[in-house]
């Protein structure tokens, strides 16, 4: 490569241009030139190809942005000439390699560290370099490319640079020079802005120091009129300071003389002014959309808050200024300060600067710090075989978004190692984190989040922030009606004892709908004592008093109520009705004389004192309701109940309700209520991994395998790589044989083995199951486990003989064996029993069936007519996928999906197999099935020999080959791939495969799957669809 330090300079501030060893080059096409200017502001990191596409296409790109991407690419190349070395491929994505001052953005950038640094100390140095910073402007920065996606949040970024850089020249002429010669340009720049406090401090500042202080403090009323009456925002206490010296006379006298004024300075164009909460949607991932990117509004993965932010507005700037790729900044302050909603708000405001947008990771129900990967999985919707955190790493690798991670302090160590690796792997990624401290890790940013500004002395209490909060929550509280002025100051010293605590400041308000501030504020002085008595050590001060505030508002609930709470506080996580019912009615119709009242209403009461929320049930995101408590809440809750001795009732409780929660999950995983069960099951997984935590600590080994039994099904057709987990480790302790659930439990290991890529495990599970069935259950469940080990060892007779038997033992999944009992006829080349066997299993289905069983169902019997039949496969196999996505059914989306492109080949619809590919590759690569990749890969390899693409077609078969996860290949499939790879050597030449087969050995996994894809992109991008040659036969598995 040529020297990267000359050749190449882009300027951004202002029309994009583009210049090659001095001469400017002219970059047409819209597209291609937001190419550039995303790869030049991307300052030489990796870009992947997802977040190229976003900056060119947006929201809504075409479905050939992948080829049309590559041409631009390859355009921009031929623009840069003799320096096209520097647009380079690097992994999955792209950097543009620039000297250090070759972008004029960067040169800003330099020129403002210079001058910060001898602004202390050389005020006239420091004007200097603001002066050369500010004259790189020619205009907006990346105004052409719209305000929207990636370079829309860039250009706001500078624009707010250059808006410093002038507040900054303001400064500085103001420290060496007489205020008169400033207040043109200060009065310029606040009248450009009229909304930005920054400006307006200083043009207040200049007023007052030339001796015109009615002017600078009329200037500062007129500016919170004007940003009340617009924005309904209040100013910043640093406004309040500043009148304040003001009026005291502490601004006036002379200032020294030191440089003459320079040029008039421009502020740009006025920002507009932030509202409280902003309407913004995260995109979200569908089950038939991995990418992310399909058409229609995604459906955020980041709750809102119903109440708008109060009194934050100065602590959200100052966050998001903080908030940059490659980085991780913590809000750090106490229990029931505010942090969580801080964040929620701030990441739904910035929605827009990251285009495949938020995820939140909730930590608060996780107690084991090995569980944190599962947790962040579950959140992002990845699942794999083995290594979670690599499977995590490859997902994220190839998206820009933020990651945020709530309440970590009791998981430090594993979260300060887990942002690290992410940090370290994953270009682009922001990480947002919450936490009662700072988490420790590399590079880490630490955001300081205290209580409310309460009301100063002799100041009107409603200005406040604290206090304004209490009044806005006190009129939610009595249905819309304000507070009188005589309350005011009940108010502010109730503020005042609960420390500015915003969630002890809602709790107290929501009392109001019984007691008059009056008696609010002379029930805490009367008893409740929040922060009275010995004050603790000044860390847990506000802890303290947030204790205090629950105490108080738990103590005015009923003795049923707080019982319920009690109980409830037991529960980690989201709990639906059913867990809320079930405790709520154990509690109630015991330990009581009285007659017990409805479970709902007891429930309700928590609700409207505020000690239980409700949010929208996952299962139900349309109508269905969930519940949760508050950390700090649920945390005095635990230490309540264990104050009373029923902790351990109320986990017995819970337990309890899981039991039967799992059981209900297995029988109606497979009806027509499938995909409902499997999200029920998803939202309950905390719940559930904390019963069984507890099972197993206190010694109830079956307890722990009935969960895993019952959700052995879950985990297969889903890919939930946690359950697998909890299914083998179970397995391996030496007590669980002498149980009756052996048997069971060893199948349901052995299934998450083989698809964890374990066959010898699997087999051995399966054998283990057998030995220690003593009932038709048992048997059922061992031979199913046996037939299929047989199955993908290429063992069909076996297989068959095995599955028929379990069928005629266990009619619940009867319909599933009969059907792995079909497919394995069809692989053993009987398409006469396969036929019969898989009509016997549509039989057994009758009307009943879901989705999961319906998709199998299809799935085998395009297997079946895939050689002889591929029209009528075809047929099969788009009914397989559609019945799969409907349900969500990860696992069976995948095989319909391989298949359907299969039998497009076979039937001459090679350009339908070009388009499927890509999508099901990038499936198995979120779910970690290297074992479906590979066999996937190889049917690729296929299409590409047919489409003439010799070397790709070897490459990927080679590496298939290689790799320890990839599945054996047998039968007649054998044959074909191996007719195949001489084929491919005969054409290519020996030097041309030995070539090959040392490329092969040196790509990693992902390095091959990106060249996959990137042929399947130029093939459809050239509209492939006519065989290059003669076809070969393809290769299915």
């Amino acid at each position: 490569m040529d020297d990267a330090d000359t050749g190449v300079e882009i300027d951004v501030l202002g029309p994009m241009r583009l210049r090659v060893d001095g001469a400017e080059v002219d970059v047409p096409g819209a597209r291609r030139r937001a190419l550039l200017a995303m790869l030049a502001m991307s300052r030489a990191r990796v870009v992947g190809a997802g977040a190229l596409i976003d900056a060119v296409w947006g929201a809504d790109p075409p479905a050939s942005a992948d080829g049309t991407l590559h041409s631009h690419l390859s355009r921009v190349r031929g623009h840069l000439g003799p320096r096209a070395g520097r647009l380079v491929r690097d992994g999955a994505g792209y950097r543009l390699v620039l000297g250090a001052d070759a972008l004029d953005a960067t040169r800003a950038e330099a020129f403002a560290a210079q001058a910060r640094a001898l602004r202390p100390t050389d005020p006239a140095a420091a004007a200097d370099r603001l002066r050369q910073a500010l004259d790189l402007w020619r205009g907006d920065a990346l105004a052409e490319f719209g305000s929207a996606g990636p370079l829309g949040a860039e250009a706001a970024r500078l624009t707010r640079l250059r808006q410093t850089l002038v507040d900054g020249l303001l400064d500085a002429r103001l420290a060496c020079g007489p205020a008169g010669a400033v207040i043109g340009d200060a009065e310029q720049a606040a009248t450009a802005d009229p909304l930005r406090e920054s400006a307006l401090l200083l043009l207040v500042r200049v007023l007052a120091l030339d001796g015109r202080a009615p002017e600078a403090l009329a200037a500062a009323r007129d500016f919170r009129r004007r940003l009340a009456d617009q924005t309904g925002l209040e100013a910043s206490p640093a406004l309040a300071d500043l009148e304040r010296a003001v009026a005291r006379g502490d601004l006036a006298g002379p200032v020294p003389g030191a440089i003459q004024p320079g040029p008039p300075v421009t502020a740009g164009q006025p920002v507009t002014a932030r509202p409280a909460v902003a309407a913004v949607t995260t995109p979200a991932r569908r089950p038939d959309d991995p990418d992310g990117r399909g058409a229609g509004p995604a459906r955020a993965r980041v709750p809102r808050s119903p109440t708008p932010l109060l009194g934050r507005a100065e602590e959200l700037d100052r966050l998001a200024e903080l908030l940059h790729p490659d980085r991780c900044v913590t809000v750090v302050g106490p229990g029931g300060v505010g942090k969580t909603r801080l964040m929620l708000d701030l990441v739904h405001h910035a929605a827009p600067r990251w285009p495949d947008g938020a995820t939140l990771v909730e930590l608060a129900p996780v107690r084991d710090e090995a569980t944190v990967p599962f947790a962040l999985a579950q959140a992002l919707e990845v699942t794999t075989r083995g290594d979670l955190l690599r499977a995590v790493i490859d997902y994220l690798a190839t998206r820009r978004q933020i990651l945020v991670i709530d309440n970590c302090e009791h998981l430090l160590d594993a979260v300060r190692d887990l942002v690290g690796e992410l940090l370290r792997w994953v270009p682009n990624l922001t990480v947002l984190a919450t936490s009662r401290a700072p988490l420790g890790t590399s590079g880490e940013w630490v955001f300081r989040l205290g209580p409310l500004p309460l009301p100063a002395p002799d100041t009107d209490p409603a200005g406040a922030a604290a206090v304004r909060l209490f009044l806005d929550r006190a009129r939610q509280a009595r249905g819309g009606r304000d507070l009188p002025a005589t309350a005011l100051e009940d108010a502010a010293a109730i503020c005042r004892r609960l420390d500015g605590l915003p969630l002890a400041i809602e709790l107290a308000a929501s009392r109001l709908t019984a007691l008059s501030p009056a008696d609010l504020r002379a029930r805490m002085d009367a008893g409740l004592d929040l922060g009275r008595g010995r004050r603790p050590p000044v860390d847990d001060d506000r802890h303290h008093t947030l204790r205090g505030t629950i105490a108080w508002s738990y103590r005015l609930l009923d003795a049923q109520a707080q019982r319920l709470f009690r109980h409830l506080a037991a529960v980690p996580g989201l709990f639906d009705l059913s867990i809320a019912e079930a405790v709520a009615d154990a509690v109630t119709c015991s330990e009581d004389p009285e007659p017990a009242e409805d479970p709902i209403a007891a429930l309700s009461t928590l609700v409207d004192a505020s000690m239980v929320e409700t949010v929208t049930d996952p299962a139900h995101p349309d109508d269905g309701t969930a519940f949760r408590m508050l950390d700090s809440i649920r945390a005095f809750g635990l230490e309540a109940a264990r104050a009373a001795g029923e902790l351990e009732t109320a986990q017995i409780l819970i337990a309890a309700w899981a039991r039967e929660f799992t059981q209900s999950a297995a029988g109606g995983l497979h009806g027509p209520d499938g995909p409902r069960w499997g999200r029920r099951i998803l939202t309950a997984l905390p719940v559930l991994r904390a019963c069984r935590e507890r099972m197993l600590k206190h010694g109830d080994l079956a307890g722990a395998a009935r969960i895993s039994i019952d959700l052995g099904e879950f985990a297969a057709w889903h890919n939930n790589a946690e359950l697998w987990a909890w299914a083998l480790e179970t397995a391996d302790d030496p007590g669980l044989a002498e149980l009756p659930e052996a048997p069971l439990l060893y199948a349901a290991a052995s299934h998450a083995a083989w698809r964890a890529g374990s066959l010898g495990k699997a087999r051995e599970l399966a054998d283990r199951a057998l030995a220690t069935a003593v009932d038709d259950a048992g048997v059922a469940t061992a031979r199913y486990a046996l037939g299929v080990t047989d199955l993908f060892a290429g063992e069909f007779a076996s297989s068959i003989d095995h599955l028929v038997a379990a069928a005629a033992l266990d009619a619940d999944l009867a319909a599933n064996e009969m059907a792995v009992a079909a497919l394995a006829a069809a692989y053993g080349g009987d398409a006469d029993r396969a036929d019969a066997l898989v009509t016997r299993a549509r039989q057994l289905v009758g009307t009943a069936g879901g989705p999961i069983i319906w998709s199998f169902v299809e799935y085998v019997q395009a297997e079946i007519h895939i050689h002889d039949d591929p029209v009528t496969a075809r047929r099969h196999a788009e009914r397989a996928l559609a019945a799969a996505r409907a349900g969500g059914v990860t696992f069976a989306v995948g095989i319909s999906l391989v298949t359907l492109a299969s039998s497009a080949v076979r039937t001459g619809d090679l350009a339908t197999a070009t388009a499927h590919y890509p999508e099901v590759i990038r499936l198995w690569l979120r779910t970690g099935s290297w074992p479906q990749q590979w066999t996937t890969l190889r049917n690729v390899a296929d299409l590409f020999g047919r489409l003439g693409r010799d070397a790709e077609a070897l490459l990927l078969s080679t590496a298939a080959d290689a790799d320890p996860d990839s599945s054996a290949v047998v039968g007649a499939d054998a044959e074909r791939v191996h007719n195949l790879v001489e084929q491919l050597r005969d054409r290519l030449g020996v030097d041309a495969v030995a070539a090959i087969r040392r490329q092969a050995a040196q790509l990693t996994r992902l390095e091959v799957v990106d060249r996959a894809l990137t042929t399947l992109a130029e093939l459809e991008h050239q509209g492939a669809g006519t065989p290059a040659r003669s076809p070969a036969p393809p290769v299915v598995g």
